[in-house]
């Protein structure tokens, strides 16, 4: 294997290093970790495809090749498996986000429960007393 091949494949690994690293340290970045990983890939990548674009005699080997191919296969992969990640962060805090809800609207209809019953408790008290007043009156006309 020539110098230049494997200062090449020494450069590509470095790339690929430096595009695990970006994607873990960009963790909470949303969105912009597919960016990093597509950004990293191509960073990775195009050293490699322009010496197979222009058949130069450094990356026309199949050891270049295979370094090109499980690149791109481990980049697609990370990219999928980053979506998949997101996708159920954003189920996660769906979920989160509808069992708060829930909790609120049942303290809400709890504390409309209360009320309602406290409203009727008083309307009770208040007939009950009209109640025994009606009958003490009636004991009193009787006698």
């Amino acid at each position: 294997m020539s110098p230049e091949l494997r200062a090449l494949i020494v450069l590509a690994w470095v790339f690929f290093v430096a595009v695990l690293l970006a994607l873990v340290s960009t963790r909470q970045a949303g969105r912009a970790r597919s960016n990093w990983a597509f950004a990293a890939a191509g960073v990775a990548c195009v050293p490699l495809a322009a010496g197979f674009f222009w058949r130069s005699p450094v990356v026309d080997s199949m050891e270049a090749f295979g370094l090109f191919v499980s690149s791109v296969a481990i980049f697609g992969g990370l990219v999928s498996q980053d979506e998949l990640t997101l996708r159920a962060e954003r189920l996660e805090d769906q979920v989160a986000e509808e069992a708060e809800r829930k909790r609120s609207q049942r303290e809400a209809d709890l504390r409309w429960y209360e009320q309602e019953l406290s409203r009727v408790e008083g309307k009770l008290e208040e007939l009950t007393s009209r109640e025994a007043e009606r009958r003490g009156m009636w004991c009193f006309w009787r006698r």
